[in-house]
């Protein structure tokens, strides 16, 4: 069973906030996959004084807004009663401490009591967007300041239209698959055993409070004119709600003057707030419902959906908004022309109160199990997490990739809630051990982590709202799977995936100082002795760490081959970022510049194909131009550049963006990968120029020969820039194109990770 909570505080100011609630209780309470609690939290001190001022900054009457507050807060009691229901109350400072592992709804604004909690928003509407001239400045900045505090805070956004769907997406960013829209939902929430005909017998019914926007002066001056045009009629109008606009205090004013000189007194009644089974009572038995609003946020405005719920004809505006409304007997009429209206006054209605109930029955039942079905669906909530570990996959582009990779594959998983954690702690150690790490480069590869980080951490804020950012475990209350993990960690042994990218501080011992070395078999013999699930990328790094480390006890799962871009990613390889660099012909290295990524071949083979071509092609090489390893072998690079005048030719971007860098890939003869080893066949750039369908010409390295059957590799011996400079010629030649079909690299890796993370999960539970 869910559990969902019920946040009154925000919903209890204005009738159509009440309404909602009642609506949403209602509709859910008797569904048995639901568990209800509604909370109200009592304001701290501050919170106090800060609902006085504004109650005094809203204008009109202080003691008139609070009354109105006070009345719908007893009436949403009456309702609870009603149904066996209670409010649990609970204090600022306790609620702010109390653990709640479902969601909360309904959230319209955020304070610091809301923000570490599981939180659904409602946004009813962007008036303030339309009808600027209604809000004083301080309004409009206040509502601005919320709106942007519920995107940022709230995992899913309840609108109630499309229309306050699109404003939330195109004036504040909102992405598109957190909102939730309700549409048009004419809810009975509640049953009319008895009901009694008004004193009044013959009348058309306005339900709406005296706001400016609702547009009574409109209705005023359509029935004048239905009374000019049948002077006989003995039908009235009548308008219910509170007779107060705090926005502009001389709306009311100006429309009780209008009644006056027209001399409607007897005609157009205004009979003010009214009890919930009073105010439906005139519902039923009028003739029709006007809403001649010039703004909602909810199709028809609620007034319209009481109406539809009891089968009572409804005049409504035709705005945008309106014509949502989809359900009952609804006209349109315009609101430039009075007359639209008047004449559909004049169409004759057989009031029956209890035909219409009978008739309107399954209307409203139908739109109360569709609600029902709607919030079910999207407060469920997994028993299970995945917890993507960026902590030590932030120090190389490559690791950046791989958890970019991996959110993209699991991001949809229906059957897991996904987070990132990053435990990465700014203290006195973290800079002494990194000072140790990295000596001479310490600040360079400083700043390319804070870089690499902050990429990372804001693409996935902006690509996948869903995903949750902690620092601690201790924020998720299901079981989880935390991988991939760099560093062993006692804690996550039985419930975590450790990933060894390669063992190449034993196979190129001479580009590693001891202490790397040294760190690096401890990392890896705690991994291998006490860890019990490790992820590999290739067969070729099972084998080498089954020979160099005997009594292998965890379970090593080897990742397939994939070459695949999130989708997302390619609505950037359209722009064309090559004149930026060069306008020419050009190869592409995408790697970082350590000494076994082996750039120099690739220099000498490009060196030796220039000779031979009658116009020269270019070699671009991006990645940051360090290594923490301390060794020398980009002054190396420069040297060879500057002797053998290749400055022209060999072009060096540093870190790029990764549209800038698809861009480049996808633009270019080939991808050149000339590396001496590697951890995964091909390494992520490969993997990026596959998924664009370029050539790849690869060292014929025994990692790399595990990618089979895709003829868009060339291979060629690492070490001999007479061969690579052989292939270069080939593909530029030839111009290589090949009809390669999608091969499912995303899918079965898709399917490959949930089986691991089901294995690791059943197995500890």
């Amino acid at each position: 069973m869910n559990k969902l909570y019920i946040y009154i505080n925000d919903c209890i100011r204005w009738s159509g906030g009440l309404n909602i609630l009642i609506q949403l209780i209602s509709s859910i309470k008797d569904n048995k996959n639901i568990e209800l609690e509604i909370i109200y939290v009592k304001p701290s001190i501050f919170t106090k004084n800060l609902n006085y001022m504004r109650l005094l900054l809203r204008g009109g009457s202080y003691k008139v807004n609070k009354l109105i507050d006070n009345d719908l807060f007893l009436r949403f009691e009456d309702y609870l009663n009603q149904n066996n229901l209670k409010i649990i109350e609970y204090k600022y400072r306790e609620f702010k401490r109390l653990k709640i592992n479902d969601y909360i709804f309904p959230i319209m604004k955020i304070n610091t009591s809301l923000k570490n909690k599981k939180l659904i928003g409602y946004i009813p509407d962007c008036q303030h967007l339309h009808l600027k001239e209604l809000f004083l400045r301080r309004i409009i900045w206040y509502r601005n300041y919320q709106f942007k505090k519920v995107r940022k805070y709230c995992e899913k956004i309840i609108s109630t239209s499309s229309s306050v769907k699109y404003d939330l997406i195109n004036h504040y960013n909102f992405r598109e698959e957190k909102i939730i829209t309700l549409g048009f939902q004419p809810i009975r929430f509640e049953d009319l055993v008895e009901y009694s005909k008004p004193d009044h017998e013959d009348y058309f019914l306005i339900a709406n409070q005296l706001w400016e926007h609702k547009n009574h002066i409109y209705a005023v001056e359509s029935f004048y004119e239905f009374l000019l045009n049948n002077p006989d009629s003995k039908t009235k109008l009548l308008c219910t709600g509170y007779l107060q606009d705090h926005r502009n205090t001389s709306h009311g004013k100006e429309l009780f003057k209008m009644i006056d000189e027209k001399n409607l007194k007897d005609k157009i009644l205004f009979l003010g707030y009214l009890d919930r089974n009073e105010f439906l009572n005139y519902v039923i038995h009028a003739k029709a419902l006007i809403q001649p609003t010039l703004f909602e946020g909810t199709p028809g405005g609620l007034s319209t959906a009481d109406a539809v719920s009891y089968g009572v004809d409804v005049y409504l505006s035709d705005i945008n908004v309106n014509r949502e409304v989809d359900k009952g007997e609804i006209e349109f009429f315009d609101i430039s022309d009075t007359s639209t209206l008047a004449k559909l006054l004049e169409r004759p209605v057989n009031v029956n109160a209890s035909q219409r109930i009978e008739n309107s029955k399954n209307i409203a039942d139908k739109s109360k199990s569709g609600y029902s079905e709607l919030v079910e669906k999207n407060i469920t909530v997994n028993d299970r997490s995945i917890v993507l570990d960026i902590t030590s996959f932030i120090k190389w582009a490559g690791g950046t990739r791989l958890i970019e990779q991996f959110v993209e594959l699991l991001n949809n998983d229906k059957d897991n809630n996904l987070y990132l954690i990053d435990r990465t702690k700014k203290n006195i150690s973290y800079y002494l051990i990194n000072l140790i790490k990295y000596r001479k480069s310490y600040k360079l590869q400083i700043s390319q982590e804070e870089r690499l980080k902050n990429d990372l951490v804001k693409k996935i804020k902006n690509k996948y709202p869903k995903v949750k950012i902690i620092s601690k475990t201790g924020e998720i209350k299901q079981k989880f799977t935390i991988f991939p993990l760099l560093d062993f960690k006692l804690k996550y042994r039985n419930n975590s995936i450790y990933f060894i990218p390669d063992i190449g501080h034993k196979k190129l011992k001479e580009n590693f100082n001891y202490l790397i070395r040294l760190r690096r078999y401890i990392q890896i013999r705690l991994i291998l002795s006490l860890g019990k699930n490790v992820l590999v990328n290739s067969s070729y790094i099972e084998r080498e760490i089954k020979s160099n480390y005997k009594s292998i006890k965890p379970k090593i799962f080897v990742a397939p081959y994939h070459g695949f871009i999130p989708e997302f990613e390619y609505k950037q390889i359209y722009t064309d970022f090559k004149n930026k660099f060069t306008l020419d012909k050009y190869f592409i290295v995408c790697n970082q510049f350590w000494i076994h990524k082996n750039h120099i071949t690739v220099m000498k083979a490009l060196k030796k194909l220039n000779q031979e071509l009658e116009s020269k092609v270019k070699l671009i090489c991006t990645g940051f131009k360090i290594d923490y390893r301390g060794n020398d072998h980009i002054d190396t690079i420069n040297r060879y550049i500057q002797i053998n005048n290749l400055e022209e030719d060999v072009i060096f971007t540093d870190f790029l963006d990764r549209g800038e860098l698809l861009n480049l890939i996808n633009n270019s003869i080939a991808l050149v990968q000339p590396s001496l080893y590697e951890g995964g066949p091909g390494g992520f750039s490969s993997a990026d120029a596959i998924a664009l369908n370029k050539n790849v010409i690869i060292s014929n390295i025994e990692i790399n020969k595990e990618i089979k059957n895709d003829d868009r590799f060339i291979f060629f011996e690492p070490l001999d820039e007479n061969d690579l400079s052989e292939k270069m010629k080939i593909v530029l030649d030839h111009d290589m194109k090949n009809n390669f079909t999608d091969k499912s690299y995303k899918d079965s890796y898709v399917k490959f990770l949930k089986d691991m993370i089901s294995d690791v999960y059943f197995s500890v539970r």
